[in-house]
Order: C-alpha cells, then structure tokens, then sequence
C-alpha cells in the first residue's frame, strides 16, 4: 500500500513501496517517510550533487588553468595578473602563437599595461570582447590572438551536437545525391532559423518569384 502525501495541482504524489531492507534500488529514509521526504533524498539531492561533479569538472582551474588566466589580460582585470597567470597562458596558448609571437609576449603585455595604466578604470574595457577591439593585431599580436582563441573556445559540445542533429534530418537516402555546397547551406538555415539575419521560407519563395517575373 502507498502512503498518500500532499496533492499538486490535482496530481496525487506518492512514493515506492520502501522496506528495512532493500538490496535491488536506493531506500534512504524510513518506511513510514513522506513522499516529499523519500525524493528529496533519493532525487533532489543525488541530482545536485551530479549537477555540481559536472559543473567541477567542467570549469576544474587545475586542468582549465591555462584558458582561464587569459581572462587577466582584460584590461579591467590586468592588475590580477601573476606572473604564474602568465606562465600557464604561455603554456596552454603557446601552441597556437609563432615563436616570434611566444618571445614577444612578456614584452606585449607590459606595453598593454601601459597603454591602460593612462586609462580610467570606469572607463576600461571589461569583457575579452571588448579588449579584442582595442588590442591591435600589429601592436599586439600576440594578445589579440589569444583572446581569440579565448572567445571562441566553447563552453560544451552543444554546438557540434546540434550540427550533427540539423545533418541526420537533412541527409537522408532520398538526399544522397545532394552535393556539399547545398547541404552545408540548408545545415546552416536549419542550424540559425528565427534570427534576423536568416531568411524565411516566405522571403526566399519571394525572392524566387519575383526573379521569375523579371526574367
């Protein structure tokens, strides 16, 4: 028999039958327990704690360090550079920066203080977005390379997986004769739909028409 708890909008929450021994599923809680009380413990809580597992190891600093400490070189933020902010940039955005650029970089980024020690601090840039527009390619290049890679750097893996679901419903096997241009162009449309800068079906039915009534 299940022991009734409070009613929700006409729904009746109820919980599993529970025992003083259960070896086959998860039994936090008593026997005589509310059902507000058995999924708070046994799905409330554990969905925190994974929620927080994931979010640690997403954004860990001891593995992430190196794409983090490019977030000192904004301008906002530049008198929180250490010198081992600048070691760990060096190490993980190396990779990407000319020798010549790797050489310049300490040299780069005491130019930049520089360039901002003269600016006040309400009107410093405070976002990487912002301090790409004012870091120039020729003067620091180094710099502007890595707030590139910095801004385009993904948080998560949502951006492939949408690719990946907009291409299973568009390559289909009545599909298979649909060259590269095409598929990449209705990906995209699919990818973007409802932004401004993407056309509707009715602007391009439009368009179509109208190019066929002047011809």
């Amino acid at each position: 028999m299940k022991p009734k708890d409070t009613e929700r909008e006409g729904i009746e929450i109820t919980k599993p039958r529970t025992t003083t021994s259960q070896r086959h599923r998860e039994n936090a809680g008593q026997p005589d327990q509310t059902a507000s009380d058995y999924y708070r413990l046994n799905v409330f809580y554990p969905f925190i704690d994974h929620v927080l597992q994931e979010l640690q190891n997403r954004f860990n600093p001891e593995v992430h360090k190196g794409l983090i400490a490019a977030q000192y070189l904004v301008p906002s933020d530049l008198h929180l550079l250490t010198d081992t902010h600048m070691k760990n940039i060096v190490e993980y955005y190396g990779k990407f920066l000319t020798r010549q650029e790797s050489y310049g970089f300490e040299y780069e980024v005491r130019k930049w203080r520089k360039l901002h020690d003269k600016t006040p601090a309400e009107t410093r840039p405070k976002s990487p977005a912002e301090a790409l527009k004012c870091s120039s390619r020729q003067i620091f290049p180094a710099i502007h390379r890595i707030l590139i890679i910095l801004l385009t750097t993904p948080v998560g893996s949502v951006s492939c997986e949408r690719s990946f679901s907009a291409l299973r419903r568009l390559k289909l096997w009545t599909r298979a004769s649909m060259d590269e241009e095409r598929l990449s162009g209705l990906a995209m449309l699919l990818i973007h739909r409802g932004q401004k800068h993407i056309p509707s079906p009715e602007d391009i039915y439009g368009a179509k028409a109208n190019w066929r009534l002047h011809d």
